[in-house]
């Protein structure tokens, strides 16, 4: 109050009162290990003409009662505003380890995201010899160099494939992880092969794959490098036990994620020099023993094949940086409160860019129709078939009992919930839409469907102009009845779902025989792994959700050594959930391309909203 008197020291009068923003510096330190796999940092702030760590400037930190922070250094005292480059440190913080003298460690495969908090954040900062060697290769766009390759390919490879090594290459030197998501067909397993030929190690490279590419791996090695040593890590458990003993004496190791699912513990003994997931979506789901299992390998290096990083969802990009980087993307908890929430509500596209920021230096994809301009065209073909009249009238009562059903259950449980209740409606429905044999017992065997009617007719046609055909569906029922029909009409043909255990056999035989016209698979059993480009026509009898698992099976004839126009016929019966379902895929498809790709907003999975429309609830 005015009317106060007030009397002052000397020592009052010289109290300084500073208001500052923490301006935080950063020092990478040298690594005494020349194994690239952490790298160590301090941080410090500079307050009064001192530099003081950020342990430090934490102790003496105090909060006066409007809960505003400050430190008292002698007779000054320093008001302290948080401000944006102390928040980015903080953020950054997240992915670091602190040791007891106050200093943090971080997985290397993080430097390029520390690098870019720094940068865009005008944070001061001190680099070490692997951060300066990165910054003068970024700056020089020399990211990606050329490197000497194996001579046994070195004539062989496309120009492509040697950039493809060459990524590899700088992928191993920073020891960052990365995934290879070429389209189909342009030889995600060559590359991967030359560059394990190409590294100089004492241990043992891991390749994990399906059960049915195994042997593809093995053909793949004799054919490239057949001076490399193999093992066919799958055989009984007494087998294995012994197959162990033989890893130090080869040079890759082949198993599937059956096998590591099993055997992960006996492994974790065992260090090798590169674990490569080939097919690297069967771990995108998280909860599985088969992800958990792959992510218990020790080795050097970690790298994934894939021509479908993402399918569905954000979460299975996650499952597979998981595998690649531990903590990269945070832990799930955090990836989804950072990403998955605010997309699933459309509210931030700024996080597809800012996610999109954070994956592409690991992923390198190239389409096809970009790098192999010598390839011929893939032409689709949406194929529309009429309903005769008993499946209609069996579509529409399945129909109305499953609506009733489904909102019934919706309405007791919620939707996520009743996830299993809805797709096994949706299967019933798009069974009836391939025959009605497949939903109703006891019919009269010539029943038939618009399907198998319009299938034949195509498949005549193809054969009498001289092609060669590939039908995939994802039903063996409806592999069955196509087979009786093609028995009856004495066409040659060859067959192939997950029972099948001569697979390569079957592929050589339909891929040289002039006489087998046909190729029955199994969507599930033949989608991967296959090369059958003596076909030029692909049949979709049954269309599903993700228009890239597809894609992936038309790639079986639409791949290197594939000469002629490649014919894909998707067929859709008219007014029935198949025809919804197209609409669906562009949306699906749009996860891909959004983030692999391109940058906007992607979906996350269906919504009961979806099921409604593909069920004509409006």
């Amino acid at each position: 109050p005015e009317e106060w008197k007030v009397e002052t020291t000397d020592a009052f009068d010289n109290i300084d009162i500073n208001k500052v923003e923490l301006e935080p510096v950063f020092e990478f330190k040298e690594s005494d290990d020349d194994q690239i796999d952490w790298f160590e940092f301090e941080i410090s702030y500079n307050l009064g003409g001192k530099t003081y760590t950020r342990n430090k400037i934490m102790e003496m930190m105090k909060y006066n009662n409007q809960g505003q922070a400050y430190i008292k250094i002698d007779n000054n005292y320093f008001l302290l505003n948080e401000g944006e480059k102390e928040k980015k440190t903080k953020e950054a913080l997240n992915l670091a380890e602190k040791d007891q003298n106050g200093d943090y460690r971080s997985h290397y495969y993080n430097l390029l995201y520390y690098k870019k908090v720094l940068e865009e954040n005008g944070i001061e900062f001190e680099g070490n010899r692997v951060y300066n060697q990165l910054e003068e290769d970024i700056t020089s766009n020399n990211l990606i160099k050329k490197d000497s390759i194996p001579e046994e390919v070195e004539n062989k490879l496309r120009d492509y494939q040697k950039e493809g090594y060459y990524w590899f290459k700088f992928i191993d030197k920073y020891n960052f992880g990365g995934i290879l998501a070429d389209d189909m067909g342009l030889g995600k397993t060559v590359q991967s092969l030359t560059f394990l030929k190409s590294k100089d190690s004492n241990k043992p490279a891991l390749i994990i794959c399906p059960r049915t590419l195994i042997h593809n791996w093995g053909e793949e090695i004799e054919k490239f490098f057949n001076n490399m040593d193999y093992l066919i890590y799958h055989s009984s458990p007494e087998e294995r036990d012994e197959m162990r003993e033989k890893f130090s004496k080869v040079d890759i190791i082949i198993t599937s994620y059956s096998i590591i699912s099993r055997d992960h513990e006996e492994l974790a003994d065992y260090t090798f020099s590169t674990c490569i997931l080939d097919e690297a979506q069967k771990i995108k789901n998280r909860r599985t023993q088969r992800a958990k299992g792959v992510k218990k390998i020790n080795s050097e290096l970690r790298l994934a094949l894939t021509g479908t990083p993402l399918e569905n969802s954000l979460e299975e990009l996650w499952s597979i940086f998981d595998f690649l980087m531990p903590g990269y993307l945070g832990g799930y908890s955090s990836f989804r409160n950072k990403y998955l929430n605010p997309l699933k509500k459309n509210v931030d596209d700024s996080k597809v860019v800012e996610l999109k920021k954070r994956v592409a230096p690991f992923i390198l994809r190239r389409k096809k129709e970009e790098v192999l301009t010598e390839l011929p065209d893939k032409v689709l073909n949406i194929h529309k078939v009429d309903m005769n009249s008993l499946q209609e009238d069996t579509y529409k009562t399945v129909l109305e009992q499953l609506k009733g059903d489904l909102q019934k259950r919706i309405t007791e449980k919620g939707f996520n919930k009743s996830k299993i209740n809805v797709l096994s409606a949706l299967t019933k429905l798009r069974q009836v839409c391939n025959h009605p044999s497949l939903v109703l017992d006891r019919l009269e065997e010539e029943a038939t469907s618009g399907k198998i009617e319009a299938l034949m007719e195509l498949v005549e046609e193809a054969i009498q102009g001289g092609h060669k055909l590939i039908i995939f569906s994802q039903f063996v029922q409806m592999l069955k009845i196509i087979q009786e029909k093609f028995q009856t009409n004495g066409i040659n043909y060859e067959y192939l779902d997950g029972s099948t255990r001569n697979r390569m056999e079957k592929v050589r035989h339909f891929n040289n025989d002039d006489k087998t016209k046909v190729f029955l698979i199994s969507l599930k059993a033949g989608g991967t792994g296959l090369n059958l480009t003596s076909a030029d026509i692909v049949i979709h009898v049954d269309p599903w959700w993700n228009p890239m698992v597809e894609r992936q099976a038309s790639d079986r004839a639409h791949r290197i050594g594939q000469d002629k126009r490649v014919i894909v016929y998707k067929l859709i019966t008219r007014g029935t959930v198949e025809e919804k379902m197209l609409k669906l895929q562009k949306k699906k498809k749009n996860i891909f391309d959004k983030v692999i790709e391109d940058n906007p907003n992607p979906i996350d999975a269906i919504t009961w909203e979806d099921i409604q429309e593909l069920l004509n609830y409006n």
